[in-house]
């Protein structure tokens, strides 16, 4: 199952980690995760093309990726970053909805970023 927790401070999105492979179909040839993939990896290019100051883990073996918007952000790269992220939000939602067995997007509007080094439960 892949799973995704989108990360939120101050009542905005700040980024999001996501983990493991859908099991839907054969690993190379599943959909479902291709499709969080590429939406996982559009939120990361576009904020990265944005300039906004990310920092991005990844590991495509472990299907893992963490993208977090750094703590020095200006107001209105938090604001772009939001967007972003909210847009990626959506999209994972719906990929959810369609495959629930495969995808699980937790989003909680929490005040605090998890710890450094803190994975999914």
């Amino acid at each position: 199952m892949t799973r995704v927790r989108m990360l939120s401070m101050g009542g905005l999105l700040r980024g999001l980690i996501a983990a493991g492979h859908a099991g839907h179909g054969a690993h190379g040839g599943d959909i479902v995760c291709a499709g969080a993939s590429a939406i996982v990896q559009s939120a990361a290019l576009g904020m990265r093309r944005q300039g906004l100051p990310v920092r991005i883990k990844k590991s495509d073996v472990a299907g893992y990726l963490s993208l977090r918007l750094r703590p020095n952000a200006t107001a209105a790269e938090r604001a772009s970053a939001h967007a972003a992220l909210q847009s990626a939000l959506s999209g994972l939602r719906a990929l959810q909805q369609q495959y629930p067995a495969h995808v699980q997007v937790r989003a909680r509007m929490n005040r605090h970023l998890p710890a450094k080094g803190e994975t999914l439960p």
